[in-house]
Order: structure tokens, then C-alpha cells, then sequence
């Protein structure tokens, strides 16, 4: 399975790798065809550069990561029209037991769908909490809140390498291998595409989800990693 966002961040990864190799390798050709007192001022405005592209890439990271948070807040909050006729199942008005087999379809089904993924686990709740035959099935729904957290993960991960690629300490393999489908597939079956995501994202945030999950979101010098290119020394927290 493939996330839409968490496929940004390797593609931000990607870009940024490739400014960087080509910025190192031009730093190294200055070094070995100048003088030392006229490669000075073409090494710093490489590492002008550098750093800039460290700065943007990072910051593409954070708002990108934020700005889920916000829609998945967004989408905590149930709404009507997410409400299908399968909600007869659930709501109580149907008298019809379902086996566990039938509610991991349903969940399957309405994987994208907050709002009857939150009904059905008040119906798990409410009707088979102890039950431990819809344990497994519980299991397989997702809140807003740990889906922000594994998104959390992703980009926490892509911060962290982007750092060792401002400083010339990772390879194109790293990037490639970065949130690799197979590897981290418990992850992708947990937060699925992300698509559904796009229909919030342009809505008004309800008041009793403006700040839902702001302890996931990642804010201005959180990283605490030292990073260095070349001869430039930056925190990664002073942007």
C-alpha cells in the first residue's frame, strides 16, 4: 500500500539528496581546481545554498506532517453525511449478531470513513468489550489519534535523514529504503492512503477539534540533532 503523504516526504527526501550530492561534488571540484583564496567565496555561497535547501526541506516536512494533523482532527469529528445505510448494523436498529469475520469486512469497507469506523468501535465497545473473539478486530481500527501518531513516525524518520543528507552522511540506497511498503506494512494498513484525507482539507476546523492533536504535531526546534555541511555548522533547531 502506498500513503499519498508519507510518499511527499520520500519525494522531498529524494530532491534534496540530489541538490546535495551535486552541491558536494561542486564544492569538491572548487577545492581541487581554485586557489584557496578565490574558492573561498564560491564554497560559501554553495553552502549558502546548502543551507537554504536544508531549511526549506525541513520546513516542507513539518508543515506537511501539521497540516495532516489538522485534517485528521478535522475528521475525528462525525458528521451525518459520512453515515451509510450499513449504520443499521450498529446504531442498534438492526437485531442482527454479526461474527467477527463480517465486522472486519465491514472495517475493511469503511477504512477511509471516520466516522463509521468510530461507529463501529462504539459498537465493538459496547456490545463485545470483554469478548476476546473481536479482539483481532478492534485491532484493525485506527483512530484519528494513532494514525497522527504514525504519521508522527514517518516524519520524525524524514527529518531525521534529511539531516544526514545535508551532512553528506547517507546514500541513494537509504533514500530508496526510506518507509519501504514491505518493511513498515503494519504501518500503511493502519493509516491506509491517505486519500480521504483531501476532502478536509479545505474545511472549517469545528471548535472541538482545533487543538485534538497538537501533541503530534511537530513544531519550530524539535529536532535535536547537530547537522553539519562542510565547513557549516547549524542546529537544526535554530529554524
Amino acid at each position: 500500500m502506498i500513503n499519498i503523504y508519507v510518499s511527499n516526504f520520500k519525494d522531498f527526501l529524494k530532491n534534496f539528496y540530489t541538490k546535495m550530492t551535486e552541491y558536494h561534488a561542486e564544492r569538491e571540484r572548487i577545492s581541487e581546481q581554485y586557489a584557496p583564496e578565490f574558492a573561498k567565496s564560491a564554497v560559501a555561497e554553495i553552502d549558502r545554498k546548502a543551507n537554504h535547501d536544508f531549511k526549506e526541506t525541513e520546513t516542507k516536512i513539518r508543515k506537511m506532517h501539521n497540516e495532516i494533523c489538522e485534517m485528521l482532527s478535522i475528521s475525528s469529528v462525525p458528521t451525518v453525511e459520512s453515515l451509510t445505510a450499513d449504520r443499521l448494523f450498529f446504531d442498534g436498529s438492526a437485531k442482527i449478531e454479526l461474527t467477527p469475520e463480517i465486522v472486519k469486512v465491514f472495517v475493511e469497507r469503511y477504512s477511509e470513513n471516520p466516522t463509521m469506523l468510530a461507529l463501529i468501535k462504539t459498537w465493538l465497545d459496547t456490545r463485545h468489550k470483554n469478548d476476546t473473539n473481536y479482539i483481532s478486530v478492534k485491532s484493525c481500527i485506527s483512530t484519528p489519534e494513532e494514525k497522527a501518531k504514525i504519521y508522527k513516525q514517518f516524519a520524525d524518520s524524514a527529518l531525521a535523514l534529511c539531516g544526514k543528507i545535508f551532512s553528506d552522511g547517507s546514500s541513494q540506497l537509504e533514500i530508496d529504503s526510506f518507509a519501504d511498503e514491505h518493511f513498515a506494512a503494519a504501518l500503511y494498513a493502519k493509516i491506509g492512503s491517505g486519500m480521504n484525507l483531501a476532502d478536509y482539507k479545505n474545511a472549517r476546523v469545528p471548535e472541538q477539534a482545533k487543538h485534538l492533536l497538537d501533541d503530534f504535531k511537530i513544531v519550530s526546534g524539535e529536532n535535536p540533532f547537530d547537522f553539519h555541511f562542510k565547513s557549516v555548522t547549524r542546529r537544526t533547531d535554530s529554524v
